[in-house]
């Protein structure tokens, strides 16, 4: 049976190589007549360039092995920096008053026609590899269901093993889900419409960062400093929560939020080591509101010229501690060195609906491990913050987004934002007096460490229990 089915993949993947190879001889049938018509006014450096680069492309191509994901999006990548390169050259002829059916813009539209045929070759190779590595990821959830299974027959759900081996099953599933389209596509016999094929490459271009490199659940980057970031997916969410919540406060309405881009997050808060390196850095200064070095909490002190670790601070044991006693605006000011050291990225606090996005990692329920509270899964009224790192992961491979410390967020406090707040990726209110942090601390109840539990204060203040952790675009 199962060579049976093999044979049928194997038939069925000839096919579908069979008509992309027709389709792709009828679209250079087409691009040759457009060249054809314009070849008088073509010549444009820009759309010969792209024309180039597109054929050199297409021989590539065919190299890549089967399997090989990496190699596949990174040249999707490549053909999609081409394309939108074309379309802005033909924007700007049309801006400057060229005529649609001019020899010019008809020589761009016969490179845009090249490079949908290249997109579509390009999309069926990263298909074929996302196929292959989706059977492979359904082997491993396949073998780990089973294992949880069997585990339930001894234990309960809330039992640390099985809540663990559910997290890594929920982890190997979300990964699955982004190969779920290309699986879909690569046992399809339907050609997709130009239309179809440019909203597949807007998907797929979604998962690609700037350098071609695809990111899944669980892929991480890490700065030149050792800060390291998790990528998150573009996602829609319930954001607050139910009226059901015992603990719900009216700030926390529930309404649907829709996260457009994927971005990056920091995997835990802002480390005290790391801020010193900063402190510490030649030429760098700081303002009396970033940190509060009076108070006896504070997790650095001066000494000499030099910034150190206050180990008299409960807040200060360890390097490995999150930098707490920082206001919003220090915060910022980090983002804004840290920025200054990697052109072309950009670091920022994450928005309040980033925040609570990344914190659920896809879960529904009150805390991202459940609805009851677990002292194995954060840290919550102990009165101090513990190194990161020292919990659980959440489904997205976050430490501490519940517990530990209070993280400043960008956007203003508004209490009755979320009233009318925009259904995709909001910022915040445009003004106001307080910034949101969120998550809950180590000296907080229980009920105030929930993903949708919101906090605020003056942007200038240093509070004892208040860190935060980096985010940014996708520009790796």
């Amino acid at each position: 049976m199962e060579a049976t089915n093999l044979a049928e993949k194997h038939k069925a993947a000839e096919q579908n190589a069979a008509e992309l190879g027709v389709l792709l001889a009828a679209k250079d049938a087409e691009i040759n007549v457009l060249r054809d018509v314009a070849k008088s006014g073509g010549g444009d450096s820009v759309t010969a360039q792209v024309s180039a680069t597109l054929a050199s492309i297409q021989s590539q191509l065919t190299k890549i092995a089967p399997a090989d994901v990496d190699a596949a999006v990174k040249t999707l990548a490549d053909v999609i920096m081409q394309y939108r390169t074309a379309e802005a050259e033909r924007q700007s002829l049309i801006d400057a008053k060229w005529k649609p059916t001019s020899a010019k813009v008809m020589a761009v539209d016969a490179t845009l026609e090249q490079g949908r045929a290249t997109l579509r070759h390009a999309l069926s190779v990263v298909d074929r590899a996302k196929a292959a590595e989706y059977d492979r990821l359904q082997a491993i959830i396949d073998s780990t269901e089973l294992t949880y299974q069997q585990l339930l027959k001894e234990v309960e759900p809330t039992h640390t093993d099985a809540i663990k081996l559910h997290s890594q099953l929920t982890q190997l599933q979300r990964q699955q889900e982004f190969l779920t389209a290309a699986k879909r596509r690569t046992t399809s016999r339907d050609v997709p419409s130009d239309t179809a094929l440019m909203q597949i490459v807007h998907e797929e271009s979604n998962h690609i960062g700037a350098k071609g490199r695809q990111f899944k659940i669980g892929d991480t980057i890490t700065t030149p400093d050792g800060i390291k970031l998790a990528w998150i997916p573009a996602g829609t969410f319930e954001m607050g929560s139910p009226e059901g919540d015992p603990n719900r406060f009216a700030d926390e309405k529930l309404h649907k939020v829709t996260i457009s881009t994927p971005y990056f997050i920091g995997t835990h808060e802002v480390t005290i080591g790391q801020i010193l390196i900063w402190l510490n850095s030649s030429g760098s200064r700081i303002e009396e509101e970033w940190f509060d070095l009076s108070s006896e909490d504070s997790p650095i002190k001066r000494n000499g010229n030099r910034y150190i670790l206050n180990s008299a601070s409960k807040f200060g044991h360890n390097e490995r501690q999150p930098m707490v006693c920082v206001s919003w605006l220090g915060a910022t000011a980090f983002c804004e060195w840290l920025s200054s050291r990697e052109p072309g990225i950009t670091y920022r606090l994450p928005t309040e609906a980033e925040f609570e996005f990344a914190t659920r990692a896809g879960t529904v329920t009150t805390r991202y491990w459940g609805n009851q509270w677990s002292d194995e899964m954060a840290n919550g009224g102990g009165g101090v913050t513990k190194a990161v790192g020292s919990y659980k992961q959440n489904p997205w491979g976050l430490y501490y987004t519940l517990g530990n410390c209070w993280e400043w967020c960008s956007d203003w406090y508004g209490e009755n934002y979320y009233q009318s707040s925009p259904a995709e990726d909001p910022q915040g209110p445009s003004s106001g007096t307080d910034r949101v942090f969120r998550g809950g601390g180590g000296n907080d109840y229980p009920a105030s460490v929930r993903s949708a539990y919101r906090n605020w204060d003056k942007p200038d203040r240093c509070g004892d229990n208040v860190g935060f952790r980096i985010a940014c675009g996708c520009q790796y």
